[in-house]
């Protein structure tokens, strides 16, 4: 099983201030950095659409990953490095008790999973797409891409599970998502106790039962 490390990622779903959530701000007040101190700050810039929404930067300063926009917030995790995902949790955390006023509905981790050798098991989760080639006239017609999604409700939190099989390979993208009332409701809960760590082994777990057994993984 190999980790796309691209998709790790703690989002929070809300009415922000993007011009607030600046690096400056987050460093001093979220992270108790030293006012005035100066510190290096790299800045991605995505790709632009064509039309005409504002884009936003993504932000690396201090240990963080962070993306702001009007309507969230994305903190960029690392799946393998605990320590560096906490800081950013912790820091998560911090903004909504300062911004505690801020409308959040929610929060969610995200995770990636990819198969190169999937197992037999896996492959026949895809099965009930398969007769799709017959739906069209053109005999030589087949499949290039299967997909199949599913959303679980556990311990409170909704599991949203998307897979895709393309060219033999069987990738996953996982939301494991929270709903909130208030800011300081998610604050709360990003506060308790190995909440990283525990969403991350029970999505893994989840993964590799449907892989069939977990020593095959690649």
């Amino acid at each position: 099983m190999k980790i796309i490390e691209d998709n790790i990622s703690l989002v929070i779903a809300g009415a922000w201030n993007p011009a607030i959530l600046n690096p400056k701000w987050i460093a001093e007040t979220a992270m108790g950095r030293r006012v005035g101190e100066n510190f290096q700050v790299q800045v991605d810039m995505p790709v632009t659409n064509m039309g005409f929404a504002v884009v936003q930067p993504r932000f690396g300063f201090e240990g963080i990953s962070v993306l702001a926009n009007s309507s969230s917030v994305t903190f960029k995790l690392s799946y393998e490095d605990d320590t560096s995902s906490k800081l950013s949790i912790d820091t998560a955390a911090n903004i909504l008790q300062h911004l505690s006023h801020t409308p959040v509905s929610g929060f969610g981790f995200n995770f990636g999973f990819e198969f190169d050798d999937p197992s037999e098991d896996l492959l026949e989760t895809f099965a009930s797409t398969s007769f799709l080639p017959d739906a069209v006239s053109d005999e030589s017609s087949k499949l290039v891409s299967q997909t199949w999604a599913g959303t679980l409700l556990s311990a409170g939190r909704m599991i949203n599970i998307s897979a895709t099989l393309e060219a033999g390979i069987v990738t996953f993208d996982v939301n494991v998502h929270t709903e909130v009332k208030t800011a300081l409701e998610a604050m709360a809960a990003l506060r308790a106790e190995n909440l990283f760590s525990t969403i991350k082994s029970e999505v893994a777990s989840i993964i590799e039962k449907f892989n069939g057994q977990g020593d095959r993984d690649k």
